[in-house]
């Protein structure tokens, strides 16, 4: 039995003033490689039901390649396990940031794992 998987385009983070307001003021959960920043937002707020932006600091990776990869491989483990764990849509709206913190490229388990641990937390986080 085959699931979706599919990443729709509204679920990019791309606003500056909600990706402040992340930095800011908001909860976090952490699992080595990654820092995950999270916000819970009002349920008539324009957001669909998820907004998410993946960082990879040039100050830990300093090749563009090396981050865009990091990049992808966070996204991609998101991709595949975040419908397994967080509630269905119109529950919840949530604004997430991934932030890498290892200084060098890790294995895509390894990376994989962390998103879980990362977002069990989250799902404990919430009411």
């Amino acid at each position: 039995m085959s699931t979706n998987h599919s990443f729709p385009p509204h679920y990019r983070l791309k606003s500056q003033k909600l990706i402040a307001q992340l930095f800011q003021s908001s909860s976090s959960a952490y699992s080595y490689p990654l820092l995950l920043k999270f916000q819970r937002l009002e349920l008539d707020s324009e957001v669909k039901e998820l907004q998410v932006a993946f960082s990879v600091p040039k100050k830990k990776v300093k090749l563009a390649v090396q981050r865009n990869r990091i990049r992808r491989l966070i996204f991609e483990a998101f991709r595949t396990t975040h419908r397994e764990i967080l509630p269905p849509a119109g529950v919840h709206k949530i604004a997430m940031i991934w932030i890498y913190l290892a200084d060098s490229e890790l294995e895509f388990d390894k990376i994989k794992n962390a998103v879980f641990l990362c977002l069990q937390q989250l799902k404990e986080n919430l009411p």
